[in-house]
């Protein structure tokens, strides 16, 4: 039997405790198409989590305890991170959970723990990041567009810290080909992002943002260090500040 598993926290957790107790590694739903052995799967959301529970004395404690916000804030950026390992490796985190005291293992105590605190940190900061940094183009009647650059699967929780600043708008963000719209209503709908691409190249805001910076930019007081430490070197071509800096790297 192989139990198969959505991405969701839910489906993680009950996985990762069946995980321990089979020692067999349950699947990702969409990796069981791929693999010969998976002709006979369960997903993990048909069990209720009483008969997983009642596998192991243990486990009704062990839930409670893993309930706390911060591990479940772990496994759900980890679940955004952007590598193929991110569900093996989330896995074997629960895994780890329940033989340690969670208290310790929030500590890093493993290598496995520090990689998906690690992963955490990285997938926050690109959500604060963007969020810091993205400005938004008025395209329609209530419908504000910008750029991101993304690593992770971090769109959607972008759009939803956005939504404090800009309540009546109907906010969308592209990156690569993709874009993405948050919804007046708070749903999401799923837009072609090489389509809205073409509608803002010629964006006169990013013209007037560029002159601005270039005006209060002084050559003499810059400093790298403290540029890269608040805008990374990786975003530079993006930003318009960073376009000013490479503009005179150019020169």
């Amino acid at each position: 039997m192989i139990y198969t598993f959505n991405d969701n926290v839910n489906d993680i957790l009950k996985a990762g405790f069946l995980y321990y107790h089979t020692n067999n590694l349950p699947l990702y739903y969409k990796e069981k198409e791929n693999n010969l052995f998976a002709y006979e799967t369960t997903p993990v959301s048909d069990i209720p989590w009483a008969d997983i529970l009642a596998l192991n004395k243990s486990f009704p404690h062990k839930k409670k305890e893993l309930l706390r916000e911060e591990f479940l804030k772990i496994i759900f950026f980890n679940l955004r991170f952007n590598k193929d390992d991110k569900y093996k490796v989330i896995l074997e985190g629960v895994r780890e959970s329940l033989t340690f005291p969670l208290k310790v293992w929030l500590k890093g105590v493993t290598d496995i723990s520090k990689i998906l605190i690690k992963r955490k940190r990285i997938v926050t900061r690109e959500i604060h990041k963007m969020v810091g940094f993205i400005r938004f183009v008025p395209i329609e009647k209530d419908f504000l567009i910008g750029t991101a650059l993304l690593e992770h699967y971090t769109a959607d929780l972008i759009l939803i810290n956005l939504r404090k600043r800009y309540p009546a708008y109907t906010l969308g963000l592209l990156w690569s080909d993709k874009g993405l719209v948050l919804n007046k209503d708070n749903s999401f709908s799923e837009i072609d992002g090489k389509e809205y691409f073409e509608k803002i190249a010629n964006d006169q805001f990013h013209r007037i943002w560029k002159e601005y910076y270039t005006c209060q930019y002084i050559a003499e007081r810059k400093n790298i260090k403290y540029l890269q430490k608040n805008i990374p070197k990786k975003y530079w071509h993006w930003l318009t500040e960073g376009e000013i800096i490479l503009d005179e790297e150019d020169n």
